[in-house]
């Protein structure tokens, strides 16, 4: 009886499969939505993130979207302006003329290339 369970325990078991066809990868990063933002927005000079978005197909792109915007406005290209708390979110372009141009080092969010750190805490 012993050697049985030790025989059942020890027998080989199948390799686990986990299905991903339910799985899509983001079809648009943000270094693609801000080179994209930084051709449009010169030539529109004011918009709101509902037009910049109104053609977007998924959440991911709005979001991706939403973060170039955010990368924008970090580097000072961009105005935004929020008149009400959930109101539209007005997009004004303030970084002259990028003709041709593309920004570098662009942050897209994935977290693949850092690790993640958490506060640190002195005793």
């Amino acid at each position: 009886m012993l050697a049985d369970r030790a025989r059942a325990a020890l027998a080989e078991r199948p390799v686990p499969v986990v299905d991903t066809r339910h799985l899509r990868v983001d079809e648009v990063s943000v270094a693609v939505m801000l080179d994209d933002l930084v051709g449009r927005l010169p030539q529109m000079g004011r918009t709101t993130l509902r037009d910049l978005t109104s053609e977007l197909a998924t959440t991911s792109a709005v979001v991706a979207c939403f973060l170039a915007l955010l990368e924008l406005f970090k580097r000072e290209l961009v105005d935004l302006d929020q008149r009400e708390t959930f109101g539209s979110l007005e997009v004004v372009w303030t970084g002259g003329d990028t003709e041709g141009g593309t920004l570098e080092d662009v942050d897209d969010y994935d977290q693949s290339d850092t690790e993640l750190i958490g506060p640190s805490r002195s005793f």
